[in-house]
């Protein structure tokens, strides 16, 4: 049984081999009209321009440790570093928040000695009658032609944009380092007017709790005016109550510390990212990688030409594989078929 199946494959490999051998002018054939189509596609197709820019977030810590409480209390956006990660600008880039705004703004291009004007639905030539959706491709279009990355060891955020119009490319680039900076200034005015807020209410109710402890060790003071050092007990009164005046004024000026700042945070303006690379508009066209996709196609035309004289051989022999397909199949079913006609004979 084993020299039969082994015979049998051997037989079909043989077969398939020589299939191929007589048939070699298709597989041939198909090679050549996929690298042909290949080259067709890629000389045809309009070069594409890719723009690149680069830079690092600004980190800012903040050493009030009231901002850590603020945090554990619920309040929005009280964390003690305010600085985002390099993660965080790339997931930015691509977010719809920013792209939705990037395709709802009016660029401006030169093509074919004329200016063409409007948002980017109009400038990638989609055509909907629905404005949203037409806006919903320009967003799709534009997340693919974004592409971001970082790099751990320096923290240097890169974007890049490609696009068939080089001077779009890089206003978009130019746009999309705006939107980043604008985004991060915003949050962090929000997160300092949280913080004002907080050490508002928080340094009012703490200069109530001073006034209490002064007026306590005031009576205290009025009330012994004599050598109270002498009594234990009343020094011990008097050591207990600077104790607390003084954690109450600690604890009142570091509210009030954290009031300040979050007051000039909350006016601040300053960019939070620093320009490591500004855009520039590229002189040449990015690389067709013509080698690389040519090999991609020879393999497909060789598989494509392979598997089309197979076919070519199956339908040429349908009808024997058809009746042996059948036997097998009846074996399978009743695989003791065979037996019992021969016990009934």
């Amino acid at each position: 049984m084993n020299y039969e199946a082994s015979h049998h494959s051997s037989y079909s490999l043989l077969r398939i081999v020589n299939d191929l051998l007589e048939q070699w002018r298709v597989v041939a054939a198909v090679f050549v009209a996929v690298n042909a189509v290949t080259v067709v596609v890629l000389s045809s197709a309009p070069r594409e321009y890719t723009v690149q820019s680069s830079f690092i977030p600004q980190s800012r810590k903040s050493g009030s440790s009231l901002l850590v409480l603020a945090a554990q209390l619920g309040v929005p956006g009280a964390t003690g570093d305010v600085a985002q990660s390099p993660q965080f600008y790339v997931d930015l880039a691509r977010s719809e928040e920013i792209l939705g705004r990037l395709a709802s703004q009016t660029y401006e291009i030169r093509h074919g000695g004329e200016t063409i004007r409007g948002d980017l639905a109009k400038l990638y030539g989609i055509k909907k009658a629905d404005p949203k959706l037409a806006w919903r491709g320009a967003v799709e279009r534009l997340r693919s032609s974004v592409g971001t990355a970082f790099s751990p060891r320096t923290g240097v955020v890169t974007l890049r944009v490609t696009d068939v119009f080089p001077d779009l490319a890089t206003e978009v680039n130019r746009r999309l380092l705006a939107l980043l900076d604008a985004f991060n200034i915003e949050t962090r005015k929000a997160q300092a007017e949280s913080e004002r807020r907080f050490t508002a209410e928080r340094s009012a109710e703490l200069k109530r709790q001073l006034a209490v402890v002064e007026e306590m060790l005031k009576k205290f003071l009025e009330a012994n005016r004599g050598d109270f050092r002498r009594s234990p007990d009343l020094s011990l009164e008097y050591d207990r109550l600077n104790r607390e005046l003084a954690v109450r004024q600690q604890v009142y000026m570091s509210v009030m510390q954290a009031y300040e700042q979050a007051r000039i945070d909350e006016d601040r303006n300053t960019p939070v990212i620093t320009i490591v690379e500004e855009p520039q508009i590229p002189q040449l066209a990015d690389s067709r990688d013509f080698a690389g996709k040519l090999g991609v196609a020879s393999v497909i035309g060789a598989s494509l030409g392979i598997l089309a004289v197979l076919l070519l051989e199956a339908l040429r022999n349908s009808g024997e594989e058809y009746d042996r397909l059948l036997r097998n199949l009846a074996k399978i079913v009743r695989p003791n078929a065979a037996t019992e006609r021969n016990s009934e004979v």
